[in-house]
């Protein structure tokens, strides 16, 4: 978090992310074994993209919540909540297991919809 208060606006650039952080933690008091990127998807997405970077992936997150149809299914709106609250515990789509996991049942569940309104 004292990468998004140092640079608030744009973040230090998802690229530099792990650089900046050792950085950081070599100046610390206590020092790690492993200098890992930010463990909480909200950290990474502010410190890598800033404050305005952070609003546009929330936007784009949640838009598919604000599209009427899917608001009627409860299925869709359980996993978002699912997907939503793991980003306050984990990088859930930084990884290719949990950015395979929300894209096909994303998926699954648009092509569900989709054929009960045919």
């Amino acid at each position: 978090m004292e990468l998004v208060r140092e640079h608030p606006l744009a973040g230090v650039g998802i690229g530099d992310l792990a650089r900046e952080r050792k950085k950081k933690l070599e100046t610390a008091a206590e020092q790690p074994r492993d200098i890992l990127l930010p463990q909480k998807k909200i950290e990474f997405i502010a410190a890598g993209t800033g404050v305005f970077g952070l609003l546009v992936f929330m936007a784009v997150i949640v838009l598919p919540l604000s599209v009427k149809r899917n608001l009627h299914n409860w299925l869709f709106i359980c996993f978002h909540i699912i997907i939503l609250s793991s980003f306050f515990t984990e990088a859930t789509i930084e990884e290719q297991m949990g950015n395979g996991f929300y894209l096909l049942f994303l998926l699954l569940m648009y092509i569900f919809i989709q054929s009960d309104e045919t």
